[in-house]
């Protein structure tokens, strides 16, 4: 009775992460061989219309194209351990239940070091992100609504209500910002929390004024988000943790009961 349960709880573990697998796989076959349709579906195509109209963006095409990469790569691991799984369970094949649990401990491991890995060195993963945000913000923001980088930019000022990475001062270091709404602007508009003309005038020309968010840095606004939902991403680590270890143990289980039938025999 155990052991059919056992089997049961494998086989439905295996069915949902296999699902997982072939629509990553799936996408990124898609995005690889028809990037066009993939960025228009989910509402990217901004990526091909701004690399037309800049071709010297070319790490904007190695981006997308390496994420397809990625999504290929992830999703063939995933169906093929959880194919590996679905046979083992239902042939009952000791040596591939075997394997089957040495994949699953050594992802467990991976997802465990990494979040580790994650916590003790917090401070250098945010000092990439704002080396990166930095680089972003001087080389690409334009003040072009119609380029990608500067609307990515302007969408998290808004929403953020932040500007620059530290503060303000950042757009002092910009080498393509050439689109400025008043000719005496130091800060953009999406700096600034208020849609009156007038005072998003004053705004973008004074950095004191009440409404402007020139001295709140989005790095600091970013760090605190992802620190806010920190237990709700804490709690999914524990419980894929916890599914793989569940996958791992039943797996285990059944490659002892399939050692020990060879035995009796």
């Amino acid at each position: 009775m155990l052991q059919t349960h056992t089997k049961t709880v494998l086989l439905l573990f295996n069915s949902l992460f296999l699902l997982l697998g072939v629509v990553l796989l799936s996408s990124g076959i898609w995005l690889l061989g028809d990037p066009r349709h993939f960025l228009t579906t989910f509402g990217a195509d901004e990526i091909l219309v701004t690399y037309k109209s800049d071709p010297s963006l070319e790490d904007l095409k190695m981006l997308y194209t390496q994420f397809a990469y990625v999504l290929i790569s992830v999703g063939l691991f995933i169906t093929g351990v959880c194919l590996l799984g679905i046979l083992g369970t239902l042939k009952g094949n000791r040596v591939i239940l075997l394997v089957y649990s040495l994949l699953l401990f050594v992802i467990l491991m991976f997802v465990v070091i990494s979040t580790i890995l994650l916590a003790v060195y917090e401070t250098e993963v945010v000092a990439q992100i704002k080396h990166f945000l930095q680089n972003s913000l001087q080389e690409r923001y334009t003040g072009d609504s119609s380029h990608i980088f500067t609307k990515a930019w302007d969408f998290l000022q808004s929403n953020l209500k932040c500007c620059g990475v530290m503060n303000y001062t950042d757009f002092n270091q910009t080498t393509s910002w050439t689109v400025r709404y008043s000719p005496l602007a130091i800060l953009p508009a999406s700096c600034c929390s208020t849609e009156d003309k007038t005072l998003l005038t004053e705004c973008t020309e004074n950095h004191n004024l009440y409404v402007s968010n020139a001295n709140v840095g989005c790095l600091g606004r970013l760090v605190n988000l992802v620190r806010q939902y920190g237990g709700v991403t804490l709690a999914t680590i524990i419980a894929i943790c916890c599914g793989l270890l569940l996958m791992m143990l039943s797996a285990s289980y059944l490659t002892i009961q399939a050692y020990s039938t060879i035995e009796v025999k």
